[in-house]
């Protein structure tokens, strides 16, 4: 009788360390934490030239924050650097290395996705977007509109996880 409550107390201690595991697992594929490169055969973009090569680099995404930098290769042969670290609470902050000077509000939207809305320095509207990562977590997908000195623009940003 011992031995069978020895080994149920075992088995239910596998049991709940599996099922931590699974928890940290689908958390994990939740987040978009990582390095993420720029797929051009699956990304489109309209009114707009489209970068050589891009590279995003999430250090945070949780619920309430999120820190991203970003490197882009230009087809003029320029590179570009933005970055972000702040919170995901529907308010403007700041972006480091924004060519203009420019703030981005981001909030979660139903679906665990988030939606953004960046300002220039004048308080217009330039840019609007939501970002969805794959169930698989593999994929990270962004869509938005930008008002360009030439009318607005629209991309649809298809982002592969570097292992």
């Amino acid at each position: 009788m011992i031995r069978s409550r020895i080994d149920a107390l075992t088995l239910l201690g596998m049991l709940l360390l599996v099922m931590i595991a699974l928890s940290a697992a689908a958390a994990e594929v939740n987040s978009a934490v990582g390095t993420w490169k720029l797929n051009l055969r699956k990304s489109t973009f309209t009114n707009m030239p489209a970068p050589v090569a891009e590279m995003l680099i999430v250090s945070t995404d949780t619920e309430t924050a999120l820190k991203w930098s970003l490197t882009e290769a230009e087809a003029d042969g320029k590179s570009y650097h933005q970055s972000f670290d702040g919170a995901i609470d529907g308010n403007y902050h700041a972006m480091t290395g924004s060519r203009m000077e420019s703030t981005i509000a981001y909030a979660r939207n139903p679906l665990g996705g988030l939606n953004w809305v960046v300002k220039d320095k004048n308080g217009i509207t330039i840019e609007t977007g939501t970002g969805a990562l794959s169930s698989d977590g593999r994929t990270l997908h962004l869509k938005g509109t930008i008002k360009t000195a030439q009318g607005d623009a629209s991309f649809d940003s298809v982002y592969d996880r570097v292992p």
